[in-house]
């Protein structure tokens, strides 16, 4: 019996780049100039109120982005996969504050998967958020926030930092 089924391929949307230990973070709620040292560029207002939970020190993975998508397109979306996937606040902050020659140049943005307050995914994910940070203008770091679930579609060459 013969059947004509087509096997699907699977997209490949990142390059893996490199791995990058970071330390772990006190919790709480993020001096907002402290913040504005990282981020003297702009900061979006929403995470000048953010807390984090204590940050564990972790190895993060850093990869491109090699064909445009959607956050949805790039992962599962499971909660458990974006459980194991997602940053808190505290690590991008240390990451920008202390890996700064990591991060994409050249007008391309580094991209953060978080969860809000560093609380455990929900299932209907509106607590997950992509932190998009990048050399503004005048070369000063910038940070702004998306929703997971946005329609925003994200190009080639970005780079994304995950757990």
């Amino acid at each position: 019996m013969t059947t004509n089924m087509r096997e699907e391929k699977e997209i490949v949307y990142f390059r893996h780049l490199f791995n990058e230990d970071i330390d772990g973070t006190s919790g709480g709620i993020l001096m907002p100039q402290k913040l504005q040292e990282v981020f003297p560029g702009f900061i979006d207002p929403r995470l000048l109120n953010w807390g984090t939970k204590a940050t564990w020190s972790t190895c993060v993975k850093v990869s491109e982005i090699i064909k445009n998508g959607k956050f949805l397109d790039f992962f599962e979306s499971s909660v458990f996969e974006l459980s194991q996937t997602c940053l808190h606040w505290g690590h991008v902050v240390y990451f920008c504050k202390f890996h700064r020659a990591k991060l994409q140049t050249g007008g391309l943005p580094t991209l953060f998967l978080i969860v809000e307050n560093g609380e455990p995914v929900k299932q209907d994910l509106s607590n997950v958020f992509v932190v998009e940070v990048l050399f503004g203008q005048y070369g000063f770091l910038e940070a702004y926030l998306f929703e997971f679930l946005s329609d925003a579609t994200w190009v080639a060459g970005c780079r994304i930092v995950v757990n």
